[in-house]
């Protein structure tokens, strides 16, 4: 959002205003409740979110070795500046997928660091704001990634798989709530 039209993100918030406090007030929740099991040492609660995040990572890589489109080792490339990267690099880890991910500054030394932990190749493109749309950059750098090494892009916009990763945990938060078409 800190890299996109401002204007945009102000009216697309202002016109959906209920269905944004409800998802801030869930994420808050959420928030407090992983500072709750860090605080109090709660190592099952911990891993059961780690578990389930992982899960929605790993579906689109799943997806994606079904498909055919990803092999033993595929390199993987996505653009992400948080977490998807981080996902992706515990699944990639798991799975010993080669990863690069195109970021930039938004990802900051210690999640940079984590990243090339687990085995991913971090590629930071050196833009600001000022510099017009830092995703647009961002995509290109990708771009080009992907032409020069034939990897596997995850595409976490516009794959439909990804959007299916979130079926279930979007039915735990609101059950009622229509489930994802499988179409685009």
């Amino acid at each position: 959002i800190a890299a996109s039209d401002p204007v945009m993100w102000r009216d697309v918030f202002l016109n959906n205003r209920e269905a944004v406090l409800e998802m801030l007030g869930r994420f808050s929740e959420d928030l407090s409740a992983l500072q709750r099991a860090i605080r109090w040492g709660d190592g099952e609660t911990l891993f059961n979110l780690f578990t389930r995040a992982r899960e929605v990572r790993r579906n689109i890589i799943a997806a994606g070795q079904r498909a055919g489109s990803i092999k033993p080792g595929t390199t993987i490339i996505e653009t992400s500046s948080g977490t998807m990267a981080l996902g992706l690099a515990i699944v990639c880890r798991h799975l010993k997928l080669p990863l690069h991910i195109v970021g930039d500054k938004a990802i900051e030394a210690p999640l940079k660091r984590t990243l090339e932990d687990l085995g991913a190749t971090v590629h930071i493109i050196e833009a600001s704001v000022t510099d017009g749309n830092v995703q647009t950059l961002r995509l290109k750098a990708l771009h080009d990634l992907q032409k020069s090494t034939n990897a596997f892009w995850t595409q976490q916009y516009d794959n439909i798989d990804n959007r299916l990763a979130y079926a279930a945990p979007a039915a735990e938060a609101k059950p009622d709530a229509p489930a994802p078409e499988a179409k685009p």
